[in-house]
């Protein structure tokens, strides 16, 4: 589905916009349908990309709702050289990550009504950042499975950094947890000796280190995890600072 502001967004940063309900059947007698990609619904894409661009065809950002999002994070990951960035918003099934394959930075999106999709994202994302990938989860509170102009408006800034830099590995370390966007309504996170820490829209919070405490002297945390943490703190008050310089604050 192309919106106004997806339209306007394109017209601004001079790319072209490529939209299907669907790129084939899943009923189709020669199985050339969302789950089969490099044979059916992926190739019908490219032989589109081909007939318009030729030889010179253009990196791709792709953003995917429902069974698109299930085409999305499959395409990316069956030509990640073609795929700058994506999205994956209220996936149906998910093929699960493989370590060792490099795949370009993605959204994992859900909302937290919409019903086994939700859990199944989330377990998906958690998996890939176990192992390294460069995604972000968004969650959207009081959201079933239904199209969203919140995240749309995200996903049009996230997609428009990538552009500006497609290098740029932007907030993610192989050796860190996750890295979290709150949409809409909060979160609330119940921290030992810390009482409740209630998130809210529009706040980042950054996961510094997460371990399972085996002191051998009380209570007191392993000076190695003291280091890290104190490392990846000071990381985390830079990219704070650069985000409110951004925004135009003092």
């Amino acid at each position: 589905m192309i919106t106004r502001k997806l339209s306007r967004f394109a017209i601004a940063l001079a790319i072209s916009l490529v939209a299907s309900s669907a790129f084939a059947s899943d009923d189709d007698p020669q199985d050339r349908g969302y789950f089969n990609v490099s044979s059916g619904s992926g190739q019908i894409l490219l032989d589109g990309l081909r007939q318009a661009f030729g030889s010179k065809q253009p990196p791709l950002l792709i953003y995917g709702f429902s069974r698109g999002a299930q085409f999305t994070y499959s395409f990316s990951r069956w030509k990640p050289d073609l795929v700058l960035a994506w999205c994956a918003y209220s996936a149906t099934e998910w093929e699960t990550p493989e370590t060792g394959t490099c795949e370009p930075k993605g959204i994992i999106a859900c909302g937290d009504e919409d019903e086994s999709n939700y859990s199944f994202s989330v377990l998906q994302f958690l998996k890939g950042r176990s192992i390294a990938k460069p995604w972000t989860w968004v969650s959207l509170a009081h959201t079933g499975h239904i199209w969203s102009p919140l995240l749309e408006n995200f996903v049009r800034a996230y997609f428009a950094s990538v552009l500006i830099n497609p290098k740029d590995k932007g907030h993610y370390h192989p050796e860190c947890a996750e890295f979290w966007l709150i949409m809409s309504g909060q979160i609330r996170y119940p921290i030992e000796e810390q009482g409740v820490i209630i998130a809210n829209v529009g706040d980042v919070v950054y996961v510094l280190h997460v371990f399972q405490k085996k002191s051998k002297s009380g209570k007191a945390t392993p000076k190695p995890d003291l280091e890290l943490i104190k490392s990846r703190l000071k990381l985390a008050k830079q990219d704070h600072a650069r985000r409110t310089r951004a925004k135009g604050k003092p």
